[in-house]
């Protein structure tokens, strides 16, 4: 069965003849998927309205919602879409205002909301060009709004797994992982504002090396938990790790930055050194789940 694609300009709703079986597929899937509040919105007021007593109240702020330039195109600015992003079978909401984010119902009562403008101010804007499915998945293709000087809008190509966007691929590499290295020298990033090193090895063990601010070091150990280690090694493969570049940076002035190694096939060595930490959605999605270990596993002090 085809998905659920319904998309608004300006908030007006477009029938365009490319969607008409799209639109004729969602009256049948109405009796399996069910019905969730983003399925009523029409307009901008609403969806706003929506988003400041669902979300947050931030979304009250005019800067989210300003349109500082217009768009005729199907897929362009002052546009909001609904489709299930997530594949959890309800409606989530992609609005491309001032900036790009998205809203994605989680299923029980809260939502999650995405930026993919990048950086510090979310000045790295994008915009979305077009939506497309692959076996019933939808995937973003989006461009810089501001390429660098010099250098052309490349077209990317996103998807939502494991939990944020990535890089869509069909090729996904197989390495063989044995190590896996972050280093974050205190810079505040995804709700960390901490001076740590962890590295996970052979057999999952891991340890953890934290220095919370003017506080002495702690050493913590635990063994990552299976289904998480094998998150963290199907999104290496799907960023293709060895095609990335060995360092990234960013025009503001300081920024934040990590460095990721990993070991692989018998020893290989990839080391990233990204400045702004900001380098590629695939590379953020890892850094998160990699961030994310700090609270969800089990950690026990190693005792001197």
């Amino acid at each position: 069965m085809q998905p659920t694609l319904t998309f608004f300009l300006n908030g007006k709703f477009l029938v365009n003849i490319k969607f008409i079986l799209l639109i004729l597929f969602s009256i049948l899937s109405v009796i399996s998927c069910p019905a969730n509040e983003i399925d009523s919105l029409k307009t901008f007021a609403e969806v706003r309205e929506f988003l400041v007593r669902k979300v947050d109240k931030l979304w009250a702020e005019d800067i989210f919602f300003s349109a500082d330039r217009d768009s005729s195109s199907a897929f362009g600015k002052n546009n909001f879409y609904k489709l299930d992003i997530d594949n959890n079978h309800l409606t989530d909401l992609i609005i491309n205002r001032k900036f790009l984010f998205i809203v994605t119902d989680k299923g029980d009562g809260t939502y999650s909301t995405f930026y993919i403008d990048k950086a510090w101010f979310l000045m790295d804007e994008y915009e979305l060009t077009g939506i497309i499915f692959k076996e019933n998945t939808p995937l973003l293709l989006l461009k810089k709004t501001y390429p660098e000087k010099g250098k052309e809008s490349n077209v990317d190509t996103l998807m939502f797994q494991f939990d944020n966007f990535i890089e869509y691929t069909s090729l996904p590499d197989n390495l063989q992982i044995e190590e896996i290295t972050i280093i974050n020298p205190g810079h505040c990033m995804f709700s960390s504002c901490e001076d740590f090193e962890l590295h996970i090895g052979a057999g999952r063990k891991s340890y953890y090396v934290r220095t919370p601010f003017n506080e002495k070091p702690e050493t913590l150990q635990a063994v990552i938990d299976e289904d998480t280690y094998n998150r963290l090694v199907q999104t290496i493969n799907i960023i293709k790790l060895s095609t990335l570049s060995d360092f990234y940076d960013v025009t503001w002035t300081h920024p934040a930055y990590v460095t990721l190694q990993v070991k692989y096939n018998n020893g290989t060595c990839k080391e990233i050194l990204d400045i702004g930490a900001v380098a590629t959605f695939g590379l953020v999605n890892l850094y998160k789940q990699l961030f994310k270990l700090k609270t969800s596993q089990n950690w026990q002090p190693i005792k001197p």
